[in-house]
Formats: structure tokens, C-alpha cells, sequence
């Protein structure tokens, strides 16, 4: 049995931030950087995410590398799995109270999502891993039985209300739109599996109550901070409960961070701004 949550939450109490650092090396913004990263675009994009980390280890509770930057390595796929995986084995050697969530957002049936699952949680060692629910449980529980899950329901894209925010059965009265039910859904998850949780958008925060209504205390992976310009203040006052383990959530930021001229200033403002917005005792 996974113990992701148990450890997310140690790590926000001992350092008092909620804040995820997600680590998407944009290749065409790594050859800007002063200094440099390295010589082959495989080194580029290891070295990028061992200073990510470094830098901002501090304020991190969780790193997030998504996957999708690695694979479009310009050496090939296979090099930028290969940095992948070394990032993840510098993070878990260096930094090794601090979880990692596998940004893949990936999923299949039966045989194959447990190769998905066993890739992810044996192989790379990751924490938890972002997946979406579209295939119903015969695919989600492959990835809970080996660690977390973060699955998708009120995801922070402008277009999400094209399938999110629709009732699956139009004009039928009381019918929740397509994320309540997915809410729904991973509450019966957890009842088995507690290192289920759900990705809610701080660009939709008047959702997050309404699903946190349905989870209770299920793990919140919350983006659109920064480019997609999500409150803040809204989603911080929507999610957090009187303490830490009532609404465990975390907000991510990637480029407001990573590409900042200072990383580590920006992790830590992030924090500080959450902070001041958290009641009072919340990581006692």
C-alpha cells in the first residue's frame, strides 16, 4: 500500500509551504539560460531539472516533472526518458523527503495501463502520477494499486467545459455535470485506496467546494496559478480546511517558477503568499 499521502502531508508541516514546483523544460527557453545546461539536449534537460530542484528545494513540497517535455528531447524520445529517470533518481537521493508527482496524465485498460503503472511506480519511482478517469475503474486501479493518483476533474484549460461542465444526461433534473461525477467516483476510489486524489484548477475555485464536498480530505492538485490566471486568494479560502489533514492540497506554478530570474525567490514568495491566505494553525 502506497503511503504518498502520509508523506506529502509530513512535508508540508515540516516546511510550511504547499507549494509544487512543476519542472516542464521548455526546450527552446533551456538555450536562454545563463550559464548554460550542458552540451547535448539530453544534458540540457537533466541539468536543468537538478537545478530546478536545487534551487528551489526549500519551499518545495512536491516536485512535479511533466513528462511530455522530456519525451520531445531533440535527441530523441529515448534520451529524454533517460534524463527523466536521472532527474528523478537525483531528487530521490538528494531531496529524498520531498515526493514526486509524474505529470503523464496517461491511462489504458487491463494489460496495458498496468504496464503504464508499473513504468511509472517500479521503474522511474515516482510518488504519484497524474492520470485521467475517462476509462473507468478497470484502468484507474491498476495505478492505485502500486502509489497516489491525481486524477482528472476540474482540470484548469479554458476548453475543459466541453466535456467537464456538461450533464451527462441533458434535462434530466438533478443531474451533476461530468466533474462532480468524477468526484463521485474517486470518493469510492478512496475508500479502498486513500492516496486517490483529484486535480481541481484554481481558474474554476468555486468548483473546488463543491467536489470537496463529495472527497472530503482527498489530496487536491491544483494548477493555473500564474499564466492561466487563477485566484489565488478564491482557491486558497475554497480549498483549505482548519488544518492541513482536513484539505490536503497542493498549488502548482512551473514557468512563474522555473524560468523566474530567481527560482528560489520565486518558490518562496509563492509560498509566503499562500501562507498569509491559510488559517491560522493550518500545519499544526
Amino acid at each position: 500500500m502506497s503511503n504518498f499521502r502520509e508523506r506529502l502531508l509530513a512535508r508540508q508541516r515540516v516546511i510550511r509551504s504547499c507549494v509544487c514546483v512543476g519542472i516542464d523544460p521548455e526546450p527552446e527557453k533551456l538555450a536562454a539560460l545563463a550559464g548554460g545546461c550542458g552540451e547535448t539536449a539530453r544534458d540540457k534537460l537533466l541539468e536543468f531539472g537538478q537545478r530546478t530542484a536545487a534551487w528551489t528545494q526549500k519551499f518545495a513540497c512536491v516536485f512535479k516533472p511533466n513528462m511530455g517535455f522530456f519525451l520531445n528531447c531533440a535527441d530523441g524520445p529515448a534520451e529524454g526518458m533517460k534524463a527523466l529517470e536521472m532527474l528523478i533518481a537525483y531528487i530521490r537521493t538528494n531531496f529524498p523527503d520531498i515526493p514526486i508527482i509524474l505529470d503523464f496524465k496517461a491511462n489504458d485498460i487491463g494489460n496495458s495501463a498496468k504496464q503504464y503503472a508499473e513504468m511509472a511506480f517500479k521503474h522511474l519511482k515516482v510518488d504519484a502520477v497524474t492520470i485521467n478517469p475517462y476509462l473507468g475503474s478497470n484502468s484507474v486501479l491498476e495505478f492505485l494499486r502500486l502509489g497516489g493518483a491525481f486524477v482528472l476533474c476540474r482540470t484548469s484549460n479554458e476548453s475543459a467545459k466541453e466535456f467537464q461542465g456538461v450533464c451527462p444526461a441533458e434535462g434530466v433534473v438533478g443531474e451533476p455535470p461530468l466533474f462532480l461525477r468524477v468526484a463521485s467516483q474517486v470518493a469510492e476510489w478512496r475508500k479502498a485506496y486513500p492516496d486517490c486524489g483529484l486535480v481541481a484548477g484554481a481558474t474554476y475555485p468555486d468548483d473546488i467546494p463543491k467536489i470537496t464536498a463529495i472527497t472530503g480530505d482527498a489530496p487536491l492538485l491544483i494548477p493555473g496559478i500564474g499564466k492561466q490566471k487563477g485566484d489565488l486568494e478564491v482557491t486558497i479560502r475554497n480549498a483549505a480546511g482548519a488544518k492541513a489533514s482536513d484539505r490536503l492540497f497542493v498549488i502548482n506554478s512551473s514557468s512563474g517558477i522555473i524560468f523566474a530570474n530567481d527560482p528560489a525567490k520565486a518558490a518562496e514568495q509563492l509560498r509566503d503568499q499562500i501562507n498569509a491566505l491559510l488559517p491560522a494553525g493550518f500545519y499544526d
